[in-house]
């Protein structure tokens, strides 16, 4: 079988190319870094903006109340899996769960 490169050495290489983004968080703030890295642009933005006005500063490292600085421990007593953990941020912060097919805003 001969391939594009063998019989053109200039033609596009048509593998596709990934950046792969490796992620290393404690399990105390597995939930909150799943969900910071498995939105859209705009839903990640909705979600800060959101933290926001209740007075709380959100990140893929987790939650800090803006009055003081203190971190807020949403994820407290969930032992499941990620998606357990996850799911546990989104009812600490008063949210309806959407699967991470359903943030993809654009």
């Amino acid at each position: 079988m001969i391939n594009d490169l063998e019989i053109d050495p200039n033609a596009k290489n048509p593998n596709p190319h990934r950046r792969v983004d490796i992620l290393l968080t404690p399990w105390k703030t597995a939930g909150c870094a799943v969900l910071g890295w498995t939105g859209g642009k705009q839903f990640e933005k909705d979600l800060r903006s959101y933290c926001r006005h209740k007075g709380l500063r959100f990140d893929s490292t987790g939650v800090i109340r803006r009055s003081d600085g203190k971190w807020q421990d949403l994820e407290i007593g969930e032992q499941g899996d990620m998606v357990a953990k996850e799911k546990k941020v989104f009812k600490e912060l008063g949210l309806e769960y959407l699967e991470p097919s359903q943030r993809c805003t654009g």
